[in-house]
């Protein structure tokens, strides 16, 4: 009779660690996936991210160009060109500043560009269309690259 309840004590005693040992197999399962799926935004996030500052970057280099060409001709049709190069400008780093970290937003010299932007912008959209009193237009530094 003594065999019989440890052997009964040894199956019941095998039901709990088989059950233990499958609770902690689903309990890691729902670890990593939820691992798996928080590491996926992050990678979609710092990919737009990535993305953003790469416009941002063609975008100053449109607006540097855009300003070159009005220095050279003089036509109005470089200012626009300056203004959507600007927009986008302004729409990239709306996006970095939206999704970027601390971090990534330390190695942006945002101050900077929206500072040679302004300037370059008030220059551009003065009423003598940037021309000094000689009628030439100034020469200016190109815009900071982020």
């Amino acid at each position: 009779m003594q065999r019989v309840l440890h052997i009964l004590a040894t199956r019941r005693a095998a039901i709990v660690v088989i059950a233990a040992v499958i609770l902690t197999l689903a309990g890691f399962a729902v670890w990593a996936a939820r691992t798996t799926y928080q590491s996926v935004n992050n990678v979609q996030r710092l990919t737009t991210v990535n993305d953003a500052f790469q416009d941002a970057r063609h975008a100053i280099a449109q607006e540097n160009l855009a300003a070159r060409r009005y220095q050279l001709r003089g036509e109005p049709v470089h200012i626009r060109e300056y203004d959507a190069a600007r927009a986008e400008l302004n729409k990239s780093l709306t996006t970095v500043r939206a999704l970027g970290s601390p971090e990534t937003m330390s190695h942006v010299t945002v101050g900077s560009c929206l500072l040679c932007t302004t300037s370059m912008s008030r220059l551009l959209h003065s009423p003598n269309g940037g021309r000094n009193a000689t009628g030439r237009l100034p020469y200016f530094a190109s815009a900071a690259a982020v």
